[in-house]
């Protein structure tokens, strides 16, 4: 088959409109998100959080957008306001929040956020004194603020989805709203990330915690369960902390996820040597063993304090000298 020279040159041209039809929107697009001033938008993007939250949210830093290497939303100085009576103004604040954003559903009204990084984040999670978490948010409708920036949808509200969250140079903060007992992590590295909504969340990354790095690595309930603040369903848990060669363990449930009991849990844990993680639990005042092992099962049912039972303990050889005078385990198996 031969194709003569005046076909060749019309197929060239039908070639260069079609990529002309392709391109032309795309480099349109491209000029106008480049000259797009994302701050006067600024008032209605709060106001979609707040209805999506229930809690109010300040947006203090300037607000740009990025297209390359991917399209990506930046957010700076940013707050989400903490329950009522909580311990302090703010739930959540943030340096620098990147949303890295997938343009295709935005077509559908879904905003698929495929990577959310938020630097020097401020966490605070706690209970009041009736054990009600903060990071319950308001259903919609009941509680939420009324805003009267934008108008009524007629289409419906757009459909949020998060793939994965990285956490950069932040702080957690635990409160114990009954006792008043407060704990602070690091979080210098953290990364969630789950493959849709019905999968499980994988963490993984590392925290600091009473001045020593701990790896973690673990998996945890679905999307799915965690926004079903009604659901009895249990969450499934695995979870492992690594930290000065030692490592613990845990698998299992809670069936109680909202009030943070009702867990069943299987923990193992490795120690060479017991000193070098005193200093993450001083309060177990922990002897000088070394090539330490452990398996325990540990049940929480409401009724009283947890429950461990199928207690496994092995100790290497170790001097407790500093303990009991002249007391050496060559050999030790409980």
């Amino acid at each position: 088959m031969s194709v003569t020279r005046p076909a060749l040159r019309r197929l060239r041209i039908a070639l260069l409109v079609l990529a002309l039809l392709v391109l032309l929107p795309v480099a349109a697009g491209a000029v106008l998100l480049s000259r797009f001033d994302a701050n006067h938008y600024k008032p209605r993007i709060a106001a979609a959080l707040e209805r999506a939250t229930g809690r109010a949210v300040a947006l203090d830093g300037d607000i740009r957008v990025r297209l390359r290497p991917v399209p990506t939303l930046e957010i700076n100085n940013a707050s989400l306001a903490n329950m009522p009576d909580g311990s302090r103004p703010e739930m959540v604040t943030v340096q620098r929040l990147a949303a890295e954003v997938a343009v295709l559903p935005l077509l559908h009204r879904r905003i698929e956020i495929t990577r959310l990084v938020l630097v020097r984040p401020d966490i605070l999670l706690e209970t009041d004194a009736a054990g009600r978490p903060n990071w319950r948010f308001p259903k919609r409708g009941a509680g939420a603020p009324t805003v009267g920036v934008l108008p009524p949808s007629r289409v419906g509200p757009a459909r949020l989805v998060i793939h994965a969250v990285q956490i950069e140079d932040g702080a957690l903060t635990w409160r114990d709203g009954r006792t008043g007992a407060t704990q602070v992590i690091g979080l210098s590295r953290l990364a969630l990330s789950e493959a849709n909504e019905q999968a499980p969340i994988v963490v993984s990354g590392n925290a600091v915690w009473r001045g020593s790095t701990i790896a973690v690595a673990g998996q945890g309930a679905s999307l799915a369960l965690l926004r079903d603040t009604d659901g009895t369903a249990p969450w499934p848990v695995q979870l492992s902390l690594a930290a000065d060669g030692a490592e613990v363990k845990a698998s299992g449930s809670i069936t109680n996820p909202h009030r943070g009991g009702g867990y069943a849990l299987k923990v193992e844990g490795t120690a060479p040597d017991l000193t070098k993680v005193a200093s993450l639990i001083p309060e177990a005042n922990l002897p000088a063993l070394h090539d330490v092992a452990f398996t325990v099962q540990i049940a929480e049912t409401g009724d009283g304090p947890p429950v461990p039972s199928a207690m496994v303990v092995r100790v290497g050889p170790s001097d407790l000298e500093k303990l009991v005078p002249g007391l050496k385990v060559s050999k030790l198996d409980v």
